[in-house]
C-alpha cells in the first residue's frame, strides 16, 4: 500500500480545484497499484459530498482565522511578534502534517499557488514534508510566475523531488533559475477528467451556442475600472443583434454568479441562459462540451472546453492562460485577450468576431492534437514511479 497525501487544494466549491483533484487522483490510481489517497481541504464535508471515487479521505487543511479566536491570537503572537510564520502554519495544518509523516508520496496541487502572493503556508508544509517525513515531495500540475521567483521561493521550490508543471512558459522559467534537473512538463491533470452527462433544457437542443464565462477575479486585473463589464455587455448586445448565436453564461466558481447574473438579468431572452452553481466539475465539462464556441476567464473552464475540442478564446490575466494556449496552438494570437489590454468598450467585439470566423479551423486542430495531448498528462506517473522505486 502506498500512502499519498495531496495538499494546497482549496475546496471543490471552486470547480477548477475539483477538476485538478479529479484528474490527479485518476492518474495516480491508474498508475500506482494499491494506493490510498488523502486530500487536504478547507471544507472536507463539502468536498466529501462530491463522492469522488478516487479520493479515499479528506483531511481538514487549516481552519478559519476568526478574530479573537485561538488561531487569531496564535498568529498574532507566533507569526508576527515571534516572527515564526513557518511554525505557526505548521500548527494550523497539523492534521495534514500528521498524515504526511506516514506518507510515501506528497503532492502539492492547486495549480497557481505560486503565481500571486508569497505562499508562506505552502513553504511551511513543504518544510514539514522534508524535515518530518520520508515522503517524496512533488509540485504537481502547477504554473509558476517566473517574475515572482525570489531567492526564498527558489529555495523552497528546490525542496521538491520533482516539479511537474503544466505549461511551457513555467517550464522555461524554472529552467532559467537553475531548477532544470528536477523540472518536467506535462499537461494539466484536468485534461484527463471525463465529462458526466446531465439533463439539459430545450435551450440546448437547437441552434449554435456561445458559452461565456466571466469572473470577478479578472476584474481585479483590469486597468480601466469597469471595462470588463462594459465590454462584455457590448459583446452580448452585438451577438444578439448581428448573429443567430445563443449565449450560455456559465459559472465555474461560485463567485462567478456575481458577474454573470447581472448580465443574465440585463439580456434575459430565449437566446440567453444562465448555468449556475448546481453542477460539479464533470457535469460542467459536459455542459461546456455542448457549446459550439467558448469564451472563458476561468482557466479550468477553458480546459473543459479545450479538452472536449470546443474552439476557445481566453480572457486571460496570467502565465497559465498564455502557457496553455501556446502549448496547444503554438501561435495563440487572437486566442488570448489579456484583461489588462482591455481599453475600449467595443474592443472585445472585434476579437470575438475574428475568433468566430476561425471556428472550423480551431476545432479541427483540437480534434487532431487532443488525444495525444491528454495522453501526455499520464506521463507524469512515470516520473512519480521513478521517485518511489
Amino acid at each position: 500500500m502506498k500512502n499519498v497525501v495531496l495538499f494546497a487544494h482549496g475546496t471543490h466549491e471552486n470547480r477548477g480545484c475539483e477538476a485538478i483533484v479529479r484528474g490527479t487522483t485518476k492518474i495516480l490510481k491508474k498508475g500506482i497499484e494499491n494506493c490510498n489517497i488523502k486530500v487536504g481541504s478547507y471544507n472536507p464535508k463539502l468536498d466529501q459530498a462530491r463522492n469522488i471515487s478516487t479520493v479515499d479521505e479528506y483531511l481538514l487543511q487549516g481552519s478559519i482565522k476568526n478574530r479573537f479566536s485561538i488561531q487569531w491570537f496564535r498568529h498574532l503572537i507566533q507569526g508576527h511578534l515571534l516572527k515564526d510564520e513557518i511554525g505557526y502554519y505548521q500548527w494550523v495544518h497539523k492534521d495534514v502534517i500528521k498524515e504526511i509523516k506516514k506518507a510515501d508520496l506528497t503532492l502539492s496541487v492547486g495549480g497557481d499557488n505560486y503565481c500571486y502572493s508569497t505562499p508562506v503556508w505552502i513553504y511551511a508544509l513543504n518544510k514539514a514534508v522534508k524535515e518530518l517525513s520520508k515522503s517524496k515531495l512533488v509540485l504537481f500540475g502547477a504554473s509558476v510566475d517566473p517574475d515572482a521567483i525570489d531567492e526564498r521561493m527558489k529555495e523552497n521550490l528546490d525542496l521538491h523531488d520533482a516539479l511537474i508543471v503544466r505549461e511551457s512558459l513555467t517550464f522555461e522559467g524554472l529552467k532559467r533559475v537553475g531548477l532544470e534537473s528536477k523540472t518536467y512538463l506535462c499537461p494539466d491533470p484536468a485534461f484527463t477528467m471525463d465529462p458526466e452527462k446531465v439533463e439539459l433544457s430545450d435551450f440546448w437542443n437547437s441552434g449554435k451556442i456561445l458559452g461565456l464565462n466571466i469572473s470577478p477575479l479578472i476584474m481585479e486585473y483590469e486597468k480601466k475600472p469597469g471595462i470588463v463589464k462594459k465590454t462584455t455587455e457590448s459583446l452580448i448586445q452585438y451577438i444578439l443583434d448581428n448573429t443567430e448565436l445563443k449565449i450560455a453564461l456559465i459559472c465555474h466558481v461560485s463567485t462567478d454568479i456575481e458577474a454573470l447574473k447581472p448580465l443574465f438579468e440585463k439580456f434575459k431572452s430565449s437566446r440567453v441562459t444562465l448555468v449556475g452553481n448546481d453542477y460539479n466539475a464533470k457535469e460542467l465539462k459536459y455542459i461546456i462540451s455542448k457549446c459550439n464556441l467558448f469564451i472563458g476567464a476561468r482557466t479550468h473552464a477553458t480546459i473543459a472546453a479545450y479538452s472536449t475540442c470546443v474552439p476557445t478564446l481566453v480572457i486571460g490575466y496570467s502565465i497559465k492562460a498564455r502557457g496553455i494556449a501556446k502549448d496547444l496552438f503554438g501561435d495563440c494570437s487572437g486566442l488570448i485577450l489579456p484583461v489588462q489590454d482591455l481599453e475600449s468598450e467595443n474592443q472585445l467585439i472585434k476579437t470575438v468576431m475574428n475568433f468566430i470566423d476561425r471556428e472550423d479551423e480551431l476545432r479541427n486542430h483540437l480534434n487532431f492534437i487532443m488525444p495525444q495531448y491528454k495522453e501526455k498528462a499520464y506521463e507524469s506517473i512515470n516520473i512519480i514511479d521513478s521517485l518511489l522505486q
